[in-house]
């Protein structure tokens, strides 16, 4: 997911989609990770996809940590 972010912020979006989405595949409740995947998924506009990820937060109850 930290490389997500890092290629996140050098502007490569893809890349870190295809990060965020390999650790989603190794914890899918990997929180930050769905956090981030709904974020990407709400500026590309596909409302469909983000509702997914809204519904897979709200499943795993958590606020963001990890323990």
């Amino acid at each position: 997911c930290l490389l997500g972010v890092v290629r996140q912020s050098a502007g490569d979006v893809a890349e870190a989609e295809r990060y965020y989405l390999r650790a989603l595949y190794l914890d899918p409740t990997y929180h930050e990770a769905l956090v981030h995947m709904l974020l990407i998924t709400e500026q590309r506009g596909d409302e469909r996809q983000a509702a997914n990820y809204r519904r897979r937060i709200e499943k795993t109850g958590r606020r963001g940590d990890r323990t």
